[in-house]
This record gives structure tokens, sequence and C-alpha cells, in this order.
């Protein structure tokens, strides 16, 4: 008679959700200039900690229709981007 593990359970609904999120395509805004304004206002308010909140990427969410993850790598790149062009200046964020 097999035994019950409980790890297999949990793998179990681990795979049943991967199945799932496999089938789901991703639909995906294009970020543009324009419809990355939002974005942009708000790392220009905050350039002293350029590092929004789970509730500031919401926000941002709504008002663009990115994704979490398209925002999240928006301010990772325009964070890279502001440091390479600004490298003789102490970085805001960095400062005490």
């Amino acid at each position: 008679m097999p035994t019950f593990n409980p790890n297999d359970l949990n793998l179990s609904q681990f795979q049943h959700q991967n199945q799932i999120q496999q089938r789901q395509p991703e639909y995906r805004i294009a970020v543009t200039k324009e419809s990355a304004k939002p974005l942009q206002d708000w790392m220009k308010e905050n350039l002293h900690h350029p590092y929004p909140t789970s509730e500031d990427i919401l926000e941002l969410s709504k008002k663009t229709g990115f994704s979490h993850k398209q925002i999240r790598n928006w301010f990772t790149n325009n964070r890279r981007r502001y440091e390479q062009e600004n490298c003789e200046k102490p970085l805001p964020w960095h400062q005490s």
C-alpha cells in the first residue's frame, strides 16, 4: 500500500500551477516613451530613492497597463542608464 507523503502533494500542486501558467499566454503592452511617462514622472519625483514599493508598482500598473515585471524591469534599466549617464556625479540614492 502506498504511503502518503505531503511533499508529493506540494510537488503535484506546483506542477499543476506550472502547467496552467504555461497554457496562458502573457499579453504585454509595448513600452514606449509616451506610455512610460507615469514611470518617468515617478522616478523624477523619487530620485532620492527610485525603488517603487509593491503598492507603487500596482498603482503604476493601473496607470500604464504594464505588468508588474515590465515595471520592475523598466526601473532596473532606467536606474542603470541614469548611473551610466551621470557616472561623474554622486548618485542621489547612494548619498547618506
